[in-house]
């Protein structure tokens, strides 16, 4: 942030927060950290591990984790704010609250619903019970509420413009620094158990959900079971064997042609023609691989079985919405080529 500007996080007039470091970083020991970055493993200055920013420079993926938005902030932080929302922000936070015009110039500038009506310099509140919403009988099997004593608990008070504008800011200066506090206690956990375990940073690349949630539950805990674990290099080990299969290339269209494949699967099907078996055959090329569907020659119906080799001579036909898969029809000259 450049010298003299506003701080949104600071006091009314834009001085530094006591809760921060002397270069604006966060301070959680108070002393001893005049860089202001928290050091989540107790190693000090000495320690060769890269220090954590500043936590309005909070990074989507510290560490080593690269470039591919391998940390998600927990659900609980919400959104952050936009810019247009954070300009806002650092405005509103710049006005002085002494007087009743400026108290509701803050207010307007934080967009707040006022609590009552606008008299002068203080608000005419109207409140009520608020367990009976001011009707004095909380149900008509339990008779009279008993926090009112039935009377319904209405009233009347003044609150002063300046005073509630005070207070407001205040409350929301409070909840600033416990979200920062948050984000900042979070991120430490996140890259201290990176920091312990290097050699998870690949695994937890993985883009599956079950491992997204997983980044989430490093945040707040700062650590997983080893069943956990194990699951996580489970699942990256299957996404890894996924991206690992070989490519796949387009049908053939309305062409006949030889060619030799693996029967990946074989059904009966019951048709208005009588029983027919039909078999799934994925056929490699140098080009990738693709698969086609279509009825076993009679030829070698005795002989086909799950993971034996054919060569036949069919007519192709590619699928409309998948151009690695097709059927074949007419087949002929059939041969299994390996059982």
């Amino acid at each position: 942030m450049a010298a003299g500007g506003p701080d949104p996080e600071g006091g009314p007039e834009g001085d530094p927060d006591p809760e921060r470091g002397p270069e604006g970083g966060p301070d959680p020991e108070g002393e001893g950290n005049p860089e202001g970055d928290p050091d989540p493993e107790g190693e000090g200055g000495g320690s060769s591990s890269p220090p954590l920013p500043p936590p309005e420079k909070i990074p989507r993926c510290p560490l080593e984790l690269g470039n591919r938005g391998c940390y998600y902030p927990p659900r609980s932080e919400g959104r952050r704010a936009s810019p247009g929302q954070q300009r806002q922000k650092e405005i509103a936070m710049t006005i002085r609250i002494k007087d009743t015009t400026s108290a509701l110039a803050y207010l307007d500038e934080q967009k707040e619903t006022y609590p009552g009506d606008l008299h002068g310099d203080a608000f005419i509140v109207h409140y009520a019970c608020v367990r009976c919403g001011g009707s004095g009988i909380y149900s008509h099997f339990h008779g009279n509420c008993w926090k009112c004593n039935g009377s319904g608990g209405r009233g009347v008070k003044q609150v002063s413009v300046v005073r509630f504008a005070r207070n407001l800011r205040q409350k929301k200066t409070e909840q600033s620094r416990k979200a920062r506090a948050r984000r900042v206690e979070r991120v430490a956990n996140f890259c201290s158990f990176f920091r312990a375990r290097r050699d998870l940073i690949s695994v937890f690349r993985c883009e599956h959900s079950i491992v997204k949630e997983m980044l989430h539950k490093i945040a707040r805990f700062g650590d997983l079971s080893d069943r956990q674990v194990a699951l996580a290099r489970k699942l990256h080990d299957e996404a890894s064997a996924t991206l690992e299969e070989v490519a796949k290339t387009s049908v053939p269209d309305n062409t006949r042609a030889e060619f030799t494949g693996c029967v990946v699967s074989t059904k009966e099907r019951l048709t208005a023609y009588g029983l027919q078996y039909k078999m799934l055959v994925e056929v490699e090329t140098s080009e990738g691989s693709f698969r086609v569907w279509g009825t076993i020659p009679g030829s070698i119906l005795d002989q086909v079985e799950k993971g034996c080799s054919v060569t036949l001579t069919a007519t192709l036909k590619r699928s409309e919405n998948d151009e690695s898969f097709g059927f074949f029809s007419r087949p002929a000259k059939a041969t299994v080529v390996s059982p």
